[in-house]
Formats: C-alpha cells, sequence, structure tokens
C-alpha cells in the first residue's frame, strides 16, 4: 500500500499525459517509465481487480512488456493500481501501418479494434493511439488488451 505521500513522492516532477478514461498517466523522461494510475472505483476497460491484473500478465507474456506493479493507493473513491511501463520512443502508427502489422502476424480483424491471431489470441483495444511506431519499422503495443491468449501462450522466461 502506498500512502498519498508517498505517491506523491513517486511521481514527484512527473507531467501528467492525456490518459484517457482508464488511467491518469504520468511520465518523466529520465525515468525511462510511464506511471499509470487507474480511475477508481474501476481498474482499467475490465473495471474489475483480477481481469485488470491478468491482462497486465498476458501482456508481458505476449508481447514481453515490462509492465510493473508499483503500488495500491486508497482515495475517497476507492482503491487505484499504480503500475509503470517503459517509455517507448517514437510516434503513432497509421491506420494502414496498424493494419499492415497486424495482418504481417496472421491477425484478422474481428471488430472495432478487435483482432483474432490464428492461434486463438484475440486483442482489444488496438487503435492508434494504443501502439507506438519506431524509427526501425516496429510497433509496439503499449496499451492493447488481451482478451484470450490464445492457445499457444509463451511460457515465462
Amino acid at each position: 500500500m502506498l500512502s498519498s505521500a508517498q505517491l506523491d513522492d513517486l511521481i514527484a516532477g512527473f507531467k501528467l499525459l492525456n490518459g484517457g478514461l482508464e488511467h491518469q498517466v504520468f511520465f518523466k523522461k529520465r525515468s525511462g517509465r510511464v506511471f499509470k494510475i487507474t480511475k477508481p472505483p474501476h481498474f482499467g476497460h475490465t473495471w474489475f481487480l483480477r481481469d485488470y491484473v491478468q491482462n497486465l500478465i498476458w501482456c508481458n507474456r505476449v508481447f514481453e512488456d515490462d509492465i510493473r506493479l508499483e503500488g495500491i493507493v486508497s482515495t475517497s473513491d476507492g482503491v487505484s493500481l499504480v503500475i509503470s511501463q517503459p517509455y517507448i520512443i517514437g510516434r503513432s502508427p497509421s491506420e494502414d501501418e496498424l493494419v499492415e502489422w497486424f495482418e504481417l502476424q496472421g491477425a484478422i480483424r474481428v471488430g472495432k479494434h478487435r483482432w483474432k491471431y490464428p492461434n486463438g489470441m484475440v486483442v482489444s483495444d488496438a487503435h492508434t493511439g494504443n501502439l507506438i511506431f519506431m524509427t526501425d519499422g516496429s510497433l509496439v503495443p503499449i496499451d492493447v488488451h488481451v482478451e484470450n491468449p490464445g492457445s499457444q501462450l509463451p511460457e515465462l522466461s
């Protein structure tokens, strides 16, 4: 558990970024990490703590992310999780670049911002604001949700 003072110390000097409906998002260049605080009383897009944490675990395993649980904060509106992930330098991809990236992996679009892979994995919230196009031409998911990891979930190393 983090106290309000500990949370303030953790994000001291960080800039508040546009975070959407799920999180407050903070960043400081020297830290190399983005800190996200869920907006209570819900936990991200799933609303439920168990589902939110399961999604973080799957994202770490599927996309080789480095999402970390930094702490838990109790607020007057409820409990919030504080997570962090690496700050990725790049730009938002175009819709065409996003589609090409998913299709090159054999994924097919199954709804607005939803893709299904040949192994059954389904990812959602896959819009241009949730992936970063890097200078080497690769795309990095930064806030894509794994609804179902499919049949071939990578083993933890």
